[in-house]
């Protein structure tokens, strides 16, 4: 009698055996992925085993079910909890009817860079234009240098329509200001009946009247075109002087929305992102944040998200992003494309394990 309760007991403990993370506390996403997949494995096999079964068979099925259900859905519910920011991001960043969302969200990535100045941020922007503006020449590291620098997108995208570029202006608002400023002291520094009058960066005129409309009718778009037309955006030293750093952002938010988010979309738009996006919308508003409370939908529903995840590479690279904890190297964690295959597709090692382990519990 005491051998089989001992036995029942060893052949309990031995199904349960799930596989164990290395860090009990925080499994990572790949423990919690070898859990899902190996205790759906044994509860399928158990469940519709068709084995002829010895005494108290089904007594012991039902305890074994209930102790891996019971398990699985802590896994089912951690693995929920752990993709719904991933996909929720990687949404955000492909807001196709939505830019400026979209242009947020590259600026979202742009601060958590840590970019130090201006220039970076602005320098990841126009990078991003000459990856869709022009993708050949992009595609080679040789050419890249040789690509067309803010100023020249400044040129060819803002100046010809810079009154739909309200924020554009304001980020130079100050430094106009100020020039402004200078011109009209050195205006009234002439009298009413002088001739030959020089305002700093506005021009040289014949006579008061001529300088003090220019210097009216002297908008901030025109002044716009004058740091055009002096370099100004193609230097990087000349553009932090005039750049007011409080409206910095807005300024590239901007542009992304208006200049780079069109490039981009037809770029993708070629390669089903539309059909993605949808697919990937499904899965998160359906799949992750609603719980049915039926176990069978909710594994079908874990395999529908790691497959999806599987299937759209960004989503594995922003949960790096987000989620990916240094080991003592520095390394961050990543989701395991190789192991989702393998499990996938039934050839991961552990399996005979797994069907080791339903064996010997008569299965």
């Amino acid at each position: 009698m005491k051998f089989n309760i001992l036995l029942e007991k060893t052949i309990l403990e031995s199904i349960l055996d799930i596989h164990s993370p290395d860090n009990p506390e925080y499994p990572s996403i790949n423990d919690l992925i070898i859990q899902f997949y190996e205790i759906t494995h044994k509860r399928s096999e158990i469940l519709y085993s068709n084995k002829v079964k010895p005494d108290r068979i089904d007594a012991r099925r039902d305890k074994i079910i209930e102790k891996l259900e019971g398990r699985l859905w802590s896994v089912i519910n951690e693995l929920k909890r752990r993709f719904a920011p991933v996909f929720a991001k990687w949404l955000e960043s492909h807001a196709l009817t939505n830019p400026r969302q979209w242009a947020e969200s590259r600026m979202k990535s742009a601060d958590e860079f840590e970019y130090e100045d201006s220039n970076m941020i602005i320098d990841s922007m126009v990078s991003e234009y000459n990856r869709y503006k022009f993708p050949k020449q992009y595609a080679n590291a040789m050419q890249r240098s040789k690509m067309p620098s803010f100023g020249q997108m400044v040129s060819k995208e803002i100046v010809p329509r810079i009154a739909e570029f309200p924020a554009f202006q304001k980020a130079f608002k100050p430094s106009y200001d100020t020039e402004m400023q200078t011109a009209q002291d050195e205006l009234e520094n002439h009298g009413v009946e002088d001739t030959d009058i020089e305002l700093s960066f506005i021009g040289y005129f014949d006579t008061y009247a001529e300088a003090e409309t220019a210097l009216k009718n002297f908008s901030l778009s025109d002044y716009v075109s004058y740091l055009e037309d002096t370099g100004t955006f193609s230097d990087p030293d000349l553009l932090e002087n005039v750049l007011s750093k409080d409206n910095i952002n807005d300024m590239v938010t901007e542009l992304y929305e208006k200049v780079v988010f069109p490039l981009w979309y037809n770029a993708w738009k070629s390669k089903g992102i539309d059909k993605t996006r949808n697919n990937v919308s499904n899965v998160y508003h359906e799949r992750i944040m609603k719980t049915t409370g039926d176990l069978g939908k909710e594994i079908e529903n874990i395999g529908t998200i790691i497959q999806t995840a599987h299937q759209n590479g960004n989503l594995i690279n922003d949960y790096l992003e987000e989620f990916g904890e240094a080991n003592e190297e520095g390394e961050k964690e990543d989701i395991d494309r190789n192991l989702l295959q393998k499990l996938t597709d039934g050839t991961y090692e552990d399996i005979p394990n797994w069907d080791a382990d339903i064996k010997e519990a008569g299965f």
